[in-house]
């Protein structure tokens, strides 16, 4: 995955596309930066994979391009199963609607019947704690309760393949521990998990597999112990 230096910041997108769309690798490496280099990775059926690494390995780049959001300018990405991903807290929303219009907008995007819409939105309601302010417009909202939105809309079915980065940390204690039960409750069922996290703990509870990332490339692929054994101590340095 290449990302253009020196390139608007609003452009990139575009910038990558006409240049993908030009030939996929007509470009000088002092005109691009490499997040992902040469990262084979096979995720099967049942797994829990935890994403450890520093700041800038590369481990919000790989579940994006995991999650489709952004396309790889080489190699291939090929997904069975629908995919849902938990990786920012103001994605997919519009600050110009209200809490209940993006509900019903960001669950129109997952290719949910208005059907089940509107049998999913008295629970999403209820479990979000946004009673009072659901007909506000979103703009109005704190950090925490756009977290708490979007994190009710994403987590009110069971994906095939579910992606997160960290775990949820933000709202009041109790929030935060209903959510994390119910995040429990969902890796449990779904087919793949796929965690990126800096704690070690989670990743050892939650994961069945785990690897280390360095510099866009995968340094280790492993038990979670063993990776986390390999990055505590000093395996991330090459």
């Amino acid at each position: 995955m290449d990302f253009p230096l020196n390139v608007h910041r609003g452009s990139v997108r575009k910038h990558l596309i006409d240049k993908m769309q030009v030939r996929k690798h007509d470009f000088s490496r002092d005109e691009y930066f490499r997040a992902l280099d040469d990262v084979n990775l096979e995720i099967k059926h049942g797994e829990r994979l935890g994403i450890l690494g520093l700041n800038g390995a590369g481990k919000t780049t790989l579940l994006k391009v995991i999650a489709g959001i952004f396309f790889p300018t080489g190699g291939e990405v090929a997904i069975e199963g629908k995919v849902d991903s938990f990786l920012n807290p103001s994605i997919g929303t519009r600050d110009d609607a209200t809490g209940y219009e993006n509900i019903i907008s960001q669950l129109l995007y997952k290719g949910c019947s208005m059907k089940t819409i509107n049998a999913l939105i008295p629970e999403i309601i209820e479990f979000s704690e946004l009673e009072d302010f659901i007909h506000l417009p979103v703009q109005k909202y704190s950090t925490g309760m756009r977290t708490r939105l979007n994190f009710s809309v994403t987590t009110s079915m069971t994906p095939d393949i579910l992606i997160l980065d960290e775990w949820l940390s933000a709202g009041d204690f109790e929030f935060v521990r209903k959510a994390q039960d119910r995040m429990k409750r969902i890796a449990d069922q779904s087919r793949i998990l796929v965690l990126a996290s800096h704690n070690m703990n989670l990743i050892s509870s939650v994961c069945n597999v785990a690897i280390v990332l360095l510099d866009g490339q995968i340094v280790k692929y492993s038990s979670p112990k063993e990776a986390i054994d390999f990055y505590t101590k000093g395996g991330q340095a090459k």
